[in-house]
């Protein structure tokens, strides 16, 4: 089984878009993350405002808000703007990419494997980054450093996968205004997720 596992890492590894698949999340189900992201600061220094960087983090907030990303684009973007740090904008781009994308080649892939990959991605990230998205990735990074974190209100739903791992199982409802989730975990721990935020702590 762990040979499994590891050949299955390597096959996601050698497409290079480091990537995820069942548990059906769609990226329709995760928009609303995506949606706090993007309203969140960036935190974008003088250094990183130029027209280059501009149309970068906006082909990556498309990429995460539609599952379609213009990966070819971001990294000759990124390649060519010879900003100091950039490779760590690249690294956020192959972790968002493992969670949001709807190309299949990657969506074949369990869950458990795109947020494991996504997590050496943000590991890969300089501590003192302060550039596009600095704010969402060191959240990440804190959720990444406690492995006993808990669930807290307000989580989005990376944070919540981030913090405590893979569920058990992950029930959705939807309605005509929102998507409801129940995230199960071991030791009878239920997290309930609505629209993308969550919302309710049972344990």
């Amino acid at each position: 089984m762990k040979i499994l596992k590891i050949f299955s890492v390597i096959i996601v590894l050698s497409l290079g878009f480091y990537g995820c698949g069942s548990n059906n999340v769609s990226s329709t189900n995760w928009n609303s993350t995506s949606q706090e992201s993007n309203s969140q600061n960036t935190n974008v220094t003088s250094k990183w405002n130029n027209e280059i960087i501009k149309e970068t983090v906006s082909l990556i907030k498309e990429g995460i808000n539609t599952g379609d990303f213009d990966i070819g684009k971001i990294y000759i973007n990124l390649k060519d703007c010879k900003i100091q740090g950039a490779e760590n904008l690249k690294y956020y781009t192959q972790a968002m990419h493992n969670i949001y994308t709807n190309d299949d080649r990657i969506k074949k892939y369990s869950l458990e494997i795109r947020i494991r990959d996504a997590k050496r991605k943000i590991k890969r990230i300089e501590s003192d980054y302060d550039g596009p998205f600095s704010e969402q990735i060191k959240r990440l990074q804190n959720y990444l450093e406690d492995r006993k974190y808990e669930p807290e209100i307000g989580m989005n739903e990376l944070e919540l996968l981030f913090a405590c791992g893979i569920p058990n199982d992950i029930n959705t409802t939807k309605t005509a205004n929102s998507i409801s989730k129940q995230y199960v975990y071991d030791n009878n721990l239920y997290v309930y997720v609505k629209n993308g935020t969550v919302t309710t702590i049972q344990n």
